[in-house]
């Protein structure tokens, strides 16, 4: 599944990573449960696409947000985010 980091699918942590604060969002941080934050949920990103064109396989979980990326997950259904 492809996720963007976009204004239509993530418009909440668009919001964050808009502010004038600078708030870093890692990676790590979109694959906890939203409901447990103790628990990751059963899914991986595979593959990350910049705005600028740069990609990385297997991206660390430390790696941070950026406004456009798009996001190639695989998980088991429901439980990925």
């Amino acid at each position: 599944m492809e996720r963007r980091i976009d204004a239509d699918q993530a418009p909440a942590l668009l919001h964050q990573l808009a502010a004038p604060t600078g708030l870093s969002v890692p990676l790590g941080d979109l694959l906890l449960d939203p409901h447990d934050r103790s628990r990751e949920l059963e899914c991986r990103v595979l593959y990350l696409a910049r705005a600028d064109d740069s990609t990385t396989m297997l991206p660390h979980g430390c790696t941070p947000v950026q406004v456009g990326d798009r996001l190639l997950l695989v998980g088991r259904g429901a439980r990925c985010a």
